[in-house]
């Protein structure tokens, strides 16, 4: 913290001139005065002279300078963690597979009218909570979605229920009622329920209905600040 130097008020001080030219002015005014003094008399006369220290200037910096001074020393220290509020339910550079809407039959029980998008990070990769949220459903069904977990959340004052489906049983490492934050890893992508490949089924609901879940990501999803 920065403070304000306080010093002690300005005080007299003795200053002897060069002998020479002090005593010489001295001896010159006496005599234009009409009383000529003597050399001792004018020494005596000089060491009483004395010359009043001016003032001391004092300088309070304002508010603002001390804080940006504060912040420029510790900014080398500084380090800011920034996350966006939504994020990919996986590895964003995962490739992607059939998306939001009609597709063909691809297999024997599969959805011709595909409610989600599938993802591929992997088998055993992480899925990650979009949002911050609570857990609403834990379930491991032997068809259709498999073990899956949904999420529900509150996003810019709207209801947002996620789904994230075919993972790894008994890799889910949430429960029912948990409070998770975005980013947070929830369970493992599987191959678990009706499913040709290991991958991970996502939906997104917006008050209710379905909505194209690669769209509403990259809608919601925000660029790190400048």
């Amino acid at each position: 913290m920065l403070h304000s130097s306080s010093f002690a008020p300005p005080r007299t001080h003795a200053s002897r001139k060069p002998a020479t030219a002090v005593l010489a002015s001295a001896l010159a005014v006496s005599f234009w005065a009409g009383h000529p003094m003597t050399a001792e008399a004018a020494e005596v006369s000089v060491e009483r002279e004395t010359v009043v220290a001016p003032p001391v200037q004092t300088y309070t910096p304002p508010a603002a300078s001390i804080a940006t001074a504060a912040v420029s020393a510790v900014r080398e220290d500084l380090v800011v963690t920034w996350k966006s509020p939504v994020q990919w339910p996986v590895a964003e550079s995962s490739p992607i597979g059939d998306g939001f809407g009609y597709r063909g039959n691809v297999c024997a029980g599969c959805s011709t009218n595909h409610l989600g998008a599938d993802l591929f990070p992997g088998y055993g990769e992480p899925a990650f909570a979009v949002a911050d949220g609570v857990v609403r459903t834990v379930a491991n069904h032997g068809s259709g979605w498999g073990q899956h977990v949904i999420l529900e959340h509150v996003i810019d004052g709207r209801a947002i229920t996620t789904v994230y489906a075919h993972l790894v049983p008994g890799g889910v490492s949430v429960v029912p009622g948990q409070t998770v934050e975005v980013g947070q890893i929830i369970a493992q992508t599987g191959n678990s329920g009706t499913s040709t490949a290991p991958h991970l089924h996502f939906e997104v609901l917006v008050g209710g209905s379905h909505v194209d879940p690669l769209t509403w990501l990259r809608r919601n999803i925000l660029p790190p600040p400048a």
